[in-house]
């Protein structure tokens, strides 16, 4: 079995590169069946078998991150409701606080479910109608894309800096068409503080990024059919679904 890229699966909203799903919406593409030739079958069941289609997770539709952000609101409004009813001024200004805060938080997390469910419900009549491909992709070497630094205090042990990356990928279509390549998005990976990823590899050129011996695995990319450049790899698929179905189409 070949090593599994396990980063930038997951999306807070729904990944949608070039828009392919907000136009294809705009113009009815997805409300007719996908005459183009079909995905492999095989990749299809073993995604189905292990996992909701076309993403896996609750039925509600929430990403893990809303989970988290729509709990801890809802817990900081609640507690910041407690201590504003204690009467006294200090515990009614920190409970006014705790509980704008917890508000906020919910308030974010709703307007962002309420976008990912949007496009959940394209992606379900993109998939209904066959027009959504899933197709094994190996992932070449990485580059620092961008810096989040936190704590900064001048001291270099005590200051955090969060390094997102990004990645090309060579994708290989089950339904007869060429492979492409295409660039992932940004994705979050433990490094040392200079930026060197721990389990990565990182291309020393921008031409070596899809020589073999950078390659950091492989996972699973959706795209809509005849449209490469629509392609991602942060499908919210589980991970048991990125293994079964790149055991059903037998990388090695």
């Amino acid at each position: 079995m070949a090593d599994i890229f396990r980063y930038g699966r997951s999306s807070v909203i729904i990944d949608d590169p070039a828009d392919g799903l907000a136009y294809g919406e705009e113009v009815g593409t997805f409300d007719e069946r996908c005459s183009l030739p079909a995905g492999s079958a095989a990749i299809n069941a073993a995604l189905s078998s292990n996992g909701r289609m076309p993403v896996a997770g609750n039925s509600a539709g929430f990403s893990a991150v809303q989970i988290v952000v729509l709990v801890v609101g809802v817990a900081l409004a609640a507690f910041g409701g407690i201590l504003a009813t204690r009467g006294s001024t200090q515990p009614l200004v920190i409970g006014a606080v705790l509980g704008a805060i917890g508000l906020l938080m919910v308030g974010i997390a709703l307007y962002s479910a309420t976008k990912r469910r949007g496009r959940l419900r394209i992606l379900g009549k993109a998939w209904a109608n066959g027009w959504l491909r899933f197709a094994p992709v190996r992932v070449g070497g990485v580059w620092i894309s961008r810096v989040s630094t936190h704590n900064d205090n001048g001291d270099a042990t005590n200051t955090d800096h969060r390094y997102y990356y990004k990645a090309m990928a060579q994708a290989h279509p089950t339904d007869g068409s060429e492979p492409f390549t295409f660039r992932t998005g940004e994705f979050n990976a433990p490094a040392d503080w200079e930026g060197r990823p721990y389990d990565l590899k990182v291309a020393d050129r921008p031409m070596d990024v899809l020589e073999p011996e950078y390659t950091n695995g492989w996972t699973i990319c959706r795209y809509i059919a005849g449209q490469p450049e629509t392609a991602t790899i942060a499908t919210d698929l589980s991970a048991k679904q990125v293994k079964a179905a790149l055991e059903a189409a037998q990388v090695r």
